[in-house]
């Protein structure tokens, strides 16, 4: 079974004239998890064959911890004595790794530490083109013992690993969610699985395969079960080789999965590069480093014995580290690392916007990830830019289009990502919030208040809007000539047609966009730890600061402080914002920049005017400030705030201030050398980007355009119509998301997404707008 790469590999195995008898006997197959009728839930897990193949990763991992904590005595993995974390594990059993995260490790030591904990090995099937690789994923974890298979490997919603802190398995059924891609996502080949495991103080391997049958007479469902004659078969040996070699995957205790031909869906199928792309955004920080073998890769003799062989290794540690990795050169050892030989992602920083304490939902860290050039594999990749995150793994993400729509960053949409660190969330608003399956949030009040207060943060956050502006005019000066001629065009269309003034209402008039950004301080003092915090807006009362918030209403504390900008995102000893109130009492946040640190206080529902609390805020780390570096305060509620209700009328509009409000959009080319970047092919029209200015991308190479260029001879006939193409297929792509847009808000943005609509409708589009502009004014001269 080790040795097999296919479902027909499989299938001669068990039609084995010596094997065969013991396989086809009914009475020797049981029913996963016992129970008869499971495909409604074995069926029911992950979508993505990619956060399926994840879930068993992260098994593995959590297999190595729980190894770990047996080794050095912890005997209650449930107990105050275990790690309360997964990245406290890995500090306290991995010394090492400083301060429990691998991104402080180089990338050789990733690599050493990987080679020790988890290997995943791809081979594809003999067959032209394969798409379907086998992946084997090796573990050198806790292992099971084979009478332990069915209550452990084989089961379904047992209590295993629940209420243990430092593991992020919780549910007991992730691991099923593999299944259904096995085999080529065919169940009539028989969604074959294999796992073999031997606990380090057991004499014997444990082994089963694991199928799925169709449904018999008088069943509905197909049926998930495994091999056990009697019991889970075992045999001895002290070693077992899940790769095939004698020099790689060599495993003496543990486990080893192997799934066939596993549909891991278009792209991630690719030799060498395929699977870590695939892993990126469902694993942004990983709490241990992964190593994988592509065994099909094309032999080269300059880099090393490995890939002589036609093996390409490489470790993977996680998004955060394959963002900010250099290019590795390859000097022929087996310490490939992240970056290597791939498309680096230029300029990249890693910035704190805010950590909010919230009484219901508990604590967020918001962190985003500043890019300056994207990777294509993420920049192609649109249905992932903010990702929620419990240990690292992706619990639910937003699409770029929750940047451009939402946030109002469409500058940004390709050149940043955000985590949402959600570790210290409450449980209950966790459950309440992430699917079980891990690739989504449910539709509910709870969830929308974790958008609204991510949206919040990102819109108020300085460096944001300044790294926006930035990217904004740096692409300002590539068309510059070109804004400038559709700009008059349009201003005469605005004329002719107050509707399609209107429309350019969806615009924002900015400063001039070849201006330096300007209002931003450039902060480049500060220490690694701080020395002191004062408060900069409070006023004393009896020697106590005190601060005055409306009953229903928010006011922030600024404080004056030495700390560097980094100090609450670097990965090297971070600080974290603290408080010594209970997380329930008040709601909170914090935010560093520039050398001041804001925490912004929010009345809680029940404040009564004259209440106060008496509170202290502040910061600690690991280095200077194992104690807090703190101040004190009085809070005191105070009447709510009054809103105007006889507003004053609004000033009458003169022709400048409708010039104002005429936001010009902007119409740029993209052309196929920036496909990627915007999502688009050869068949994509338009969409618009909303943020502080609004510019409208329309596909230069669209085959459409591409036909009309070759058959048309005329260059003047040409150039006019490369013109209707842009600005036909631009104006109605801003009709389009004016109205997506509306919808969208109307459905709290469950279902219409704005910027997926625009390029749907203008991909249709596309084949047919030189010939209905042509067409309609040929007809109104007439």
């Amino acid at each position: 079974m080790l040795a097999a790469c296919s479902a027909e590999d499989v299938a001669a195995i068990l039609a084995d004239e010596d094997l065969s008898y013991d396989f086809n006997q009914p009475e020797n197959w049981k029913p996963y998890g016992n129970r008869e009728k499971n495909w409604d839930t074995v069926g029911n897990q992950q979508s993505s064959p990619v956060g399926a193949l994840t879930e068993l990763i992260t098994n593995g991992i959590d297999a190595i911890l729980l190894r770990k904590a047996r080794e050095h005595g912890i005997t209650d993995f449930r107990s105050p004595e275990a790690p309360q974390s997964m990245f406290e594990a890995v500090k306290r059993y991995f010394p090492h790794v400083v301060e429990g995260k691998i991104s402080n490790l180089s990338a050789k030591q990733r690599t050493d530490l990987a080679e020790k904990c988890l290997l995943v090995g791809v081979k594809r099937a003999a067959r032209v083109n394969s798409i379907y690789p086998t992946y084997t994923v090796v573990d050198f974890g806790d292992g099971q013992k084979p009478e332990d298979f069915p209550k452990t490997f084989l089961s379904l919603s047992e209590k295993n690993k629940e209420g243990i802190p430092f593991v992020q398995g919780k549910f007991n059924m992730g691991s099923t969610g593999s299944l259904r891609f096995c085999t080529r996502s065919d169940i009539r080949l028989g969604h074959y699985k294999f796992i073999i495991s031997k606990r380090p103080d057991c004499d014997y391997w444990g082994w089963t395969l694991i199928r799925v049958r169709g449904p018999k007479p008088g069943e509905q469902l197909p049926v998930a079960e495994y091999f056990s004659p009697g019991m889970v078969p075992r045999f001895r040996d002290e070693v077992m080789s899940a790769f095939g070699r004698h020099d790689l995957g060599q495993v003496e205790s543990g486990t080893i999965i192997k799934l066939y031909e596993f549909d891991i869906g278009h792209g991630a199928y690719t030799v060498d590069f395929g699977l870590r792309d695939a892993l990126d955004v469902n694993l942004i920080d990983c709490a241990l480093p992964i190593r994988t073998y592509d065994f099909d890769a094309k032999p080269q003799e300059t880099k090393g014995p490995l890939r002589a062989a036609g093996i390409a290794a490489s470790t993977f540690s996680g998004l955060s580290v394959t963002v900010g990795a250099s290019e590795i050169p390859d000097d022929g050892e087996n310490n490939v690392d992240e970056g290597d030989n791939q498309q680096a992602n230029e300029g990249s920083w890693t910035h704190h916007v805010a950590t909010i304490n919230e009484p219901d939902l508990g604590r967020i860290k918001i962190l985003a990830i500043g890019i300056k050039k994207m990777k294509d594999s993420l920049a192609s990749r649109q249905t992932a830019r903010v990702f929620y995150t419990v240990n690292g793994q992706t619990q639910a993400c937003e699409r770029s289009s929750f940047l451009n729509s939402r946030a109002n960053y469409g500058d940004l949409r390709n050149h940043l990502l955000v985590n949402v660190v959600c570790d210290d969330m409450d449980k209950s608003a966790m459950a309440t919030i992430f699917m079980p399956d891990r690739e989504r949030k449910a539709n509910n009040k709870m969830a929308r208040m974790l958008e609204e207060m991510v949206i919040e943060a990102l819109k108020l956050d300085e460096k944001l809007r300044a790294f926006a502006n930035e990217i904004r005019l740096s692409r300002a000066k590539e068309y510059t000539s070109e804004k400038e001629e559709s700009a008059d065009l349009l201003k005469d269309l605005a004329k002719a047609d107050p509707a399609i003034k209107e429309l350019f209402g969806l615009g924002v008039l900015l400063p001039e966009i070849t201006k330096t950004p300007g209002g931003v301080k450039v902060w480049d003092q500060g220490k690694k730890f701080p020395t002191f915090i004062e408060p900069l807006n409070l006023k004393k009362e009896n020697d106590r600061y005190v601060k005055d918030i409306p009953i229903n209403g928010y006011r922030r504390i600024e404080c004056g402080t030495d700390a560097e900008d980094g100090y609450l995102s670097r990965k090297d000893s971070p600080g974290t914002p603290w408080s010594s109130l209970d997380i329930k009492a008040l709601a909170w946040k914090a935010s560093l920049r520039s050398g001041t640190a804001t925490f912004t206080i929010t009345a809680p529902a029940n404040a009564v005017e004259g209440d106060t609390i008496d509170a202290e805020f502040g910061f600690t780390d690991e280095g200077a400030n194992p104690e807090p570096l703190k101040f004190a305060v009085t809070i005191r509620f105070i009447a709510e705030e009054k809103t105007n209700v006889n507003p004053k009328s609004p000033p009458t509009k003169t022709k400048e201030d409708e010039k104002k409000n005429l936001g010009m959009p902007h119409f740029e080319w993209v052309g196929k050398t920036e496909w990627s970047e915007h999502g688009f092919d050869e068949q994509s029209g338009a969409y618009v980007s909303s943020g502080e200015e609004t510019n409208v991308y329309i596909n230069r190479d669209n085959r459409f355009l591409e036909l009309m260029r070759v058959s048309e001879r005329d260059e003047a006939e040409r150039t006019i119509k490369e013109s209707m193409f842009k600005l036909g297929l631009g104006i109605f792509a801003l009709s389009i998301h004016r109205k997506a847009t509306e919808k969208a808000k109307e459905e709290n943005y469950d279902g219409t997404d704005p910027e997926e609509f625009v390029k749907l409708a203008t991909g249709a589009m596309a084949a047919h707008i030189i010939t209905v502009i042509r067409h309609l004014g040929a007809g109104v001269r007439k």
